[in-house]
């Protein structure tokens, strides 16, 4: 939104919850991250958020529709925020408290949105806690290669009429990888880097083979693959 929808005071400005509270306490917006605005008192956010009243949020008896899912995209940010400045004060337990409540109300599978999530699988490495982190990254790697084997089963005409989508999953993936390269063991690492090499080469009229990840960041030979991968194969 505009300066003017905030009065020009976005630089002044304290994020509780899903509000922000006007204050008088200088916070000028990173212009690298416009949409993070305002500072954040996290022991009161932390009390704030821990009592939401959740409803059916997280129930899979319900049906999560287009609305419910776009609602998510705040509170998955918002909470991220906090989670993060939890974690640069120091207190790790609150940190995880809050990713674990976002993960319980905001299941992988029923809201969407997934690059949203890249923060929390690595926060839960930074805490420690990678059976976490694992645990959501297999569930959007799954979500990215349902995408990608829908997008490379199309018809070269086809995927030319739908460049950004495809563009942007696969973007999105690489940045999910790029995660894990960052926090796991070579061996794991590795094997997931080939693996997103693959999918990436079902789309050659948006992609090169020097747009690939290059396994020598991590100072090792990629594992033996297969030439090429039908998308049968690449079925999870």
């Amino acid at each position: 939104f505009g300066d003017d929808d905030y009065l020009w005071m976005k630089d002044y400005l304290q994020l509780d919850g899903v509000a922000y509270k006007l204050v008088p306490i200088r916070t000028p917006i990173d212009p690298r991250n416009p949409y993070d605005m305002g500072r954040i008192d996290p022991d009161k956010m932390y009390d704030i958020v821990m009592n939401w009243d959740w409803g059916n949020s997280g129930s899979p008896d319900i049906y999560h529709d287009p609305e419910t899912r776009r609602n998510g995209i705040t509170y998955r940010s918002h909470i991220s925020r906090l989670a993060d400045t939890l974690l640069v004060a120091g207190d790790k337990e609150k940190a995880e408290t809050v990713l674990d409540l976002a993960m319980t109300k905001m299941p992988v599978e029923y809201f969407q949105y997934y690059s949203l999530l890249e923060p929390f699988v690595e926060m839960y490495y930074k805490l420690g806690r990678p059976e976490k982190a694992r645990a959501i990254y297999e569930q959007l790697k799954t979500k990215y290669h349902e995408y990608l084997i829908y997008y490379g089963g199309l018809e070269p005409m086809q995927q030319r009429g739908i460049p950004e989508e495809i563009i942007t999953k696969v973007e999105q993936y690489r940045n999910l990888v790029q995660v894990l390269i960052n926090y796991e063991e070579i061996e794991m690492a590795l094997k997931e880097v080939g693996t997103f090499n693959e999918y990436q080469k079902l789309f050659p009229m948006y992609y090169s083979e020097d747009e690939a990840i290059d396994p020598s960041i991590l100072d090792e030979p990629l594992p033996v693959l297969p030439d090429s991968l039908g998308t049968d194969s690449l079925i999870p």
